[in-house]
C-alpha cells in the first residue's frame, strides 16, 4: 500500500497546531500575527517565527503591551531533558529586564506574602540540556526561532509601546515524547509545563554597521496546548498584574509630583 506522502507532510508538521494556537489566542483577546518573516541583520538571512501575540492594557493615560514570541512544535521523536536548580540571581534580573521594573529593588519581583510574584523567580528546577533521538532537533530549532525573533523585534523594531514586556514560549501539542533524567529510575515522563534555561550568545548590530557579541540569560516556557489556558491565566494574575500595578504607581507618583511643582510655581506668583 502506497503511503500518503501528503498526509505524511501534514502529520510531521506543526502547522495545524500553529493555527490552533492562533485561533485560541484570538478568542482570548490577543492579537496574533502568524509566521512573520524578518531579515536577520547579523547574518543577512531571512528568518521566521510562528506567532507573535500582543495584548495591550490601558494604564492611566499610557498603554502597556505584552508580547509572546511563540514557536509551535509537534515533537515526534523522544527527547530527554536534564534538569538543574534555576539560577535565581539571573532569573531575578531577567524578571526586572523591562522599562517598568529595571530600577526597582529585587523584592518587587520576588516577594508577595512569602510567595514569588513573577513566574520567572519560582525556585524550581529547570531544563538545562537535552538529548534526542531521530535526525531533527525540534527543541533546539524552536529555541533558536523564538529567541531570534524576540531579539530582533526587541531592538527598536515594531515596539508596541514604551512600556512593554516580551516572553519567549514553545507550545507543543503534547508532552508525551518528553522525559526528564531521573537518577533513581533512569528517566520519567514530563507531565506539566516547565522552563528551559539558556545562556544565549548572539551578535548585536550597531549603528556603525558592525556588531558586538552578546551573551544573555533567558528562560523559555515550554507548554503543552492543553495547559495553555491555565498558563496564560497565571501570567495574567502574576506577571502582568505585577507590571500593571507598578506602572500605575509610577505614573501616579509622577502626576502627583507634577501637580506639586505646578502648585509651587503658582504660589511663587503671589
Amino acid at each position: 500500500m502506497t503511503k500518503d506522502k501528503f498526509q505524511e507532510i501534514i502529520d510531521n508538521s506543526g502547522n495545524d497546531l500553529q493555527f490552533k494556537v492562533a485561533d485560541f489566542l484570538h478568542s482570548h483577546e490577543w492579537e496574533a500575527t502568524i509566521s512573520p518573516y524578518y531579515n536577520d541583520p547579523a547574518t543577512g538571512k531571512p528568518r521566521e517565527i510562528d506567532i507573535i501575540a500582543t495584548k495591550k492594557y490601558k494604564v492611566r493615560n499610557e498603554v502597556f503591551a505584552v508580547r509572546l514570541f511563540i514557536e509551535c512544535k509537534h515533537i515526534k521523536d523522544p527527547v530527554v531533558f536534564w534538569f538543574r536548580q534555576k539560577n535565581m540571581k539571573s532569573a531575578t534580573e531577567l524578571a526586572k529586564d523591562n522599562s517598568i521594573l529595571n530600577d526597582k529593588p529585587d523584592y518587587y519581583v520576588t516577594q508577595d506574602q512569602g510567595l514569588a510574584k513573577h513566574h520567572y523567580v519560582d525556585n524550581v528546577p529547570v531544563a538545562k540540556i537535552a538529548a534526542k533521538s531521530g535526525n531533527r532537533d525540534d527543541v533546539f530549532e524552536a529555541m533558536n526561532q523564538c529567541l531570534n525573533g524576540l531579539i530582533f523585534f526587541s531592538n527598536g523594531r515594531n515596539i508596541p509601546s514604551s512600556y512593554h514586556v516580551d516572553f519567549p514560549l514553545i507550545i507543543t501539542d503534547s508532552l508525551q515524547n518528553l522525559h526528564k533524567r531521573d537518577a533513581s529510575s533512569g528517566h520519567a515522563p514530563i507531565t506539566e509545563p516547565f522552563q528551559l534555561e539558556i545562556d544565549y550568545s548572539y551578535k548585536q548590530p550597531k549603528s556603525s554597521g558592525d556588531s558586538t557579541d552578546i551573551m544573555k540569560y533567558f528562560l523559555i516556557d515550554i507548554v503543552n496546548f492543553d495547559a495553555l489556558d491555565s498558563f496564560l491565566q497565571d501570567l495574567e494574575n502574576r506577571d502582568i498584574k505585577l507590571l500593571r500595578e507598578n506602572l500605575d504607581w509610577d505614573i501616579g507618583a509622577q502626576e502627583r509630583e507634577n501637580r506639586h511643582q505646578t502648585n509651587e510655581e503658582s504660589f511663587d506668583l503671589f
